[in-house]
């Protein structure tokens, strides 16, 4: 699923993959609107 480009919208750019999995926590709890939530990749993944 893709973010709207016309609301509000968080980008999650972990670290490493511990804050990987920390963010996607909150994304799979869904306890934020997970459609103004989008977690990338760490670098060099």
């Amino acid at each position: 699923m893709s973010v709207n480009k016309h609301l509000p919208h968080v980008f999650v750019l972990p670290e490493d993959d511990a804050n990987r999995q920390l963010a996607n926590g909150f994304y799979l709890a869904e306890s934020l609107d997970v459609r103004r939530m989008q977690v990338l990749q760490p670098p060099g993944s």
